[in-house]
């Protein structure tokens, strides 16, 4: 099973660099939900961090977080 955790920040025009680090820190916790691929990245105002397990597409398109 895969993992994702996520911040929005209404209060700032971007994610700032205090909560990147704590989302990044949510996802090693969150690494044995999906121990093929980790992703981490900020659209704006919100980010995501996400854990893989590669069931279905074990190729490297299925990489997240998806654009």
């Amino acid at each position: 099973m895969c993992g994702i955790a996520g911040v929005y920040r209404f209060d700032q025009p971007q994610v700032p660099a205090a909560d990147m680090a704590a989302l990044e820190a949510v996802g090693k916790v969150q690494r044995h939900r999906g121990p093929d691929d980790s992703g981490l990245e900020a659209f704006g105002r919100c980010a995501l961090a996400n854990q893989r397990l590669s069931i279905l597409d074990l190729s490297a398109h299925g990489h997240m977080p998806m654009h």
